[in-house]
């Protein structure tokens, strides 16, 4: 259970989301990746929400720190979860349950995966029963209550920055992070599809603001920018680069400098891996300058 009475008054944590309505684009491993090296080399306190029905960022961070042994989890060969052990396990199902934010019974946060004296690495886990949720969800109250828990557990003063890892597709789990977010950071594989996904997302967030005006009239949801990933997997990505960089001009949107770039390494390497953990200064080198332009462009749009 969250412990909020220690809570770092210090911090003020900024809330973003890693989203693209296509999905297939690196979009969970830039979530994943940028939060380690912040915290590992950065020494920032993070907390990761999985919002995305898939987990595959909660499953790569079970595996780097071991949880399913620290809860005593029993799995088999191929890392599958008994059923029946499921409930032992911290989840963000349990912050759609009409009484949670009443009864705070239920486990929500897995505190101190990772811990130094001055930063903390935490994470609210995805869960493939989310998958479920949506259809026994309805619009309004329900979407606003990872908003209202972060506000009532004060979550912004524990943390640097909270990550939000969301589905690539518009629904009630996009909803509620977007409502949540101050900012989104959208990750573009320069592929001859990839105009149409950030169209697709300008609309989203254009009818998502609209649809909101009490949340949104004073503080608009922020881009934070674009950024190419897995850059130089496919032939011609020079040109659509290119040619989107034309378009984002345009309309006047940010885009990142640094790349984040294929390496096959990353595609095939075990889960419970980090950049952060390898030997390699070319891997090293590109995570330093995403991370320095995020840090700075967070720091310009606070003001």
């Amino acid at each position: 259970m969250l412990n909020t009475n220690n809570t770092q008054s210090n911090k003020n944590a900024k809330i973003i989301s890693f989203i693209n309505m296509k999905g297939g684009v690196g979009k969970t491993t830039l979530c994943k990746e940028i939060s380690q090296y912040l915290y590992k080399i950065k020494n920032k306190s993070i907390l990761v929400i999985d919002i995305d029905p898939q987990s595959n960022c909660t499953q790569s961070f079970f595996e780097h720190y071991n949880i399913f042994n620290k809860y005593n989890i029993d799995i088999n060969e191929n890392k599958i979860i008994k059923n029946e052990d499921s409930s032992k396990l911290a989840s963000i199902e349990h912050i759609f349950n009409k009484d949670f934010l009443v009864s705070d019974s239920e486990q929500l946060i897995i505190e101190n995966l990772a811990s130094k004296e001055s930063s903390r690495f935490d994470l609210i886990p995805g869960d493939l029963r989310t998958v479920f949720m949506e259809r026994e969800q309805s619009t309004g109250a329900a979407e606003k209550r990872l908003k209202t828990y972060i506000y009532k557990k004060k979550l912004r003063d524990k943390y640097d920055y909270i990550f939000i890892d969301c589905p690539p597709t518009y629904s009630f789990y996009t909803v509620a992070a977007m409502l949540t977010s101050d900012f989104y950071l959208v990750p573009v594989k320069p592929d001859a599809y990839s105009l149409l996904g950030l169209d697709l997302l300008d609309r989203v967030i254009s009818d998502l603001e609209s649809g909101n005006f009490d949340i949104f009239q004073d503080n608009h949801l922020i881009n934070l920018g674009i950024i190419f990933t897995m850059v130089g997997s496919e032939k011609g990505f020079g040109k659509n680069i290119a040619d989107i960089k034309s378009f984002l001009d345009e309309k006047n949107i940010y885009y990142f400098n640094s790349q984040f770039k294929f390496y096959s390494k990353l595609i095939t390497s075990n889960l419970d891996k980090f950049i952060t953990d390898r030997e390699d200064t070319d891997l090293a080198n590109q995570m330093e300058d995403i991370c320095n332009e995020f840090e700075k462009r967070v720091g310009e749009l606070n003001g």
